[in-house]
């Protein structure tokens, strides 16, 4: 370079590698640059509108509505999160007024403008409202839902819409009066690659699941990514789980034939399911009725293993990675529930049919049986080891397998430094900073993902706590979940305040059939004999 040469500046770098900076620069610093010149605001607006967020607070929606009348803009979303958030200062359940902004209906239906779309996010709130409370009732969510799904569809037109809404008969606090209605909205599938729902209510909408437009979303080849956080009916304001609402079982058990039916699960490659409280056992989920051929990942959230033929079943998999999020191993079950002597009969195009023992179940909809407990039939008893030891050999193309506890609904306070870090736009309130941060787990168990270094490295989340105290958890149930560890833990202090013989008669025969002393070092054995066989796995394919 000669004393008369310019000075190299950025822009004197390949485009190509331009653009690769800009996809690494923080949303805040992509607008900024738009405002330099001509060549940055072509490298930098496709970055800065890649990705699109609008909640049901303040003028988000407005905004949003901007963006997609953009015909310049508007192309280059291909990420959408909406969320029904209205802000910081409604809390739920406290008996609030409790008005969703007009504005953010009125936002739903311009989705269908953004037809590159591949990515959906779909946020509802923690709690959902039921007959005691007035927030985010079945009805409310079915609308959001219904909405959504006919705008991706395809089938969604101002004059439908209305006459939906006539039919929901909603209260005075959900009404409002359409104002803003997208032009040229398109008619033609919007196919998404990847969808995700938090807080799913637990409750099987068949008005909705049976839709032509819930079909036609999920039906398409393109959705590969398929990631559901099911929200669960509380008691109360602390969040107590309750065991008494029918519907929740309704819709673990209608999940082979509604979101993961058939036609959706063959082309799935990604599938997280997370819950806010237990299932598997109780809820019942029984992926025995599931075919998915194509499927690379699998995370499990609150999962509860019960049988044996999870051991072979799940071992079957052709997966890669597998990520086990708070799950545990039933250990003991008591009831006043009858337990369940069925079978389910499994029909295969071009083959016998399959017949599915239901032993070892509760009974759904069933009612005391006299004044004793029945012990659940849970032989031959299943142990993390058991598990893990079968699938260290069965599990032949897995790269990665994690399981520990994630950070499900608070946001990490790592991840909020990294997004946050130096964005002068962020909000001055906290909640509403860290909002879009909550309730995130069930997408980012990956996480950090190894192409992010630096002070980034958890910007989407800090993924699972392989050191989790209660990794081989164990799981006790009478008439609720409980930690074995922690019912142990009681009857144990019940020895203070009991003579021995009084304590033996109560307890004894249960600490016959105590957890083995040495099933927590099996299971660490066969964690480290698992991790070693995969890691041997990866270097010989090196």
């Amino acid at each position: 370079m000669t004393q008369d040469s310019p000075t190299p500046t950025l822009l004197c770098l390949p485009n190509e590698l331009l653009r690769k900076i800009a996809s690494l620069l923080p949303k805040f610093t992509l607008l900024r640059l738009r405002c330099v010149d001509r060549k940055f605001a072509s490298i930098a607006t496709p970055h800065a509108f890649h990705s699109l967020r609008f909640r049901a607070y303040g003028d988000e929606p407005e905004r949003f509505m901007h963006i997609a009348e953009s015909e310049h803009l508007r192309g280059f979303a291909q990420e959408i999160t909406c969320d029904t958030w209205i802000g910081p200062h409604f809390e739920f359940r406290h008996n609030h007024d409790y008005k969703i902004p007009s504005s953010f209906f009125d936002a739903l239906p311009f989705i269908s403008l953004f037809h590159n779309t591949k990515t959906l996010n779909l946020r509802f709130a923690y709690d959902c409202g039921g007959y005691e409370a007035l927030e985010e009732t079945p009805r409310f969510r079915f609308r959001i839902l219904d909405t959504i799904f006919n705008t991706l569809a395809g089938t969604w037109s101002e004059d439908k819409q209305r006459e939906a809404d006539k039919g929901l008969n909603f209260p005075y606090y959900y009404k409002y009066d359409m104002g803003k209605v997208p032009s040229g909205i398109s008619k033609s599938l919007i196919t998404l690659k990847t969808l995700t729902i938090s807080n799913l209510e637990d409750f099987n909408n068949t008005k909705f699941t049976t839709s032509k437009a819930f079909k036609a979303v999920t039906n398409s080849p393109s959705l590969v990514d398929l990631q559901l956080y099911i929200a669960t009916h509380t008691k109360n304001f602390d969040r107590e789980f309750t065991t008494s609402f029918p519907e929740k079982y309704k819709m673990f058990e209608s999940l082979p034939s509604t979101w993961l039916r058939p036609s959706v699960a063959k082309h799935l490659q990604t599938l997280s399911l997370y819950c806010h409280e237990p299932w598997g056992w109780y809820p019942k989920m029984d992926f025995r009725l599931l075919d998915m051929p194509n499927l690379r990942v699998l995370a499990l959230g609150n999962f509860v293993f019960s049988h044996q033929w999870q051991v072979e079943w799940f071992g079957s998999l052709g997966i890669e990675k597998f990520y086990l999020d708070g799950c545990s191993v039933l250990f003991q079950a008591f009831s006043e529930m009858k337990l369940d002597e069925s079978s389910t009969v499994l029909q295969k195009p071009g083959a016998e049919d399959v017949r599915l023992s239901n032993e070892g179940y509760l009974a759904r909809g069933t009612r005391r049986i006299g004044n004793y407990y029945d012990e659940a039939p849970l032989q031959p008893p299943i142990r993390w080891h058991t598990l893990l030891s079968h699938w260290k050999t069965s599990l032949s193309n897995l790269r990665v397998f994690k399981m520990g506890l994630g950070d499900w609904d608070d946001a990490p306070s790592q991840t909020i430094e990294a997004a946050l870090h130096g964005d002068p736009y962020k909000s001055t309130d906290p909640k509403v900073a860290r909002q879009p941060f909550t309730y995130n787990g069930f997408r980012y168990f990956d996480c950090p993902t190894p192409e992010i270094t630096g002070s980034d490295i958890f910007r989407h989340g800090t993924g699972i706590d392989k050191g989790y105290d209660d990794m081989f958890d164990y799981q006790y149930w009478d008439d609720k979940y409980e930690s074995y560890d922690s019912v142990w833990e009681e009857r144990e202090d019940d020895r203070e305040d009991m003579t021995e013989d009084d304590w033996l008669e109560e307890y004894g025969e249960d600490e016959a059939r105590s957890l083995e002393k040495d099933a927590r070092d099996k299971d660490q054995a066969a964690l480290d004999l698992m991790l070693s066989m995969i890691e041997a796995r990866m270097m010989a394919s090196k």
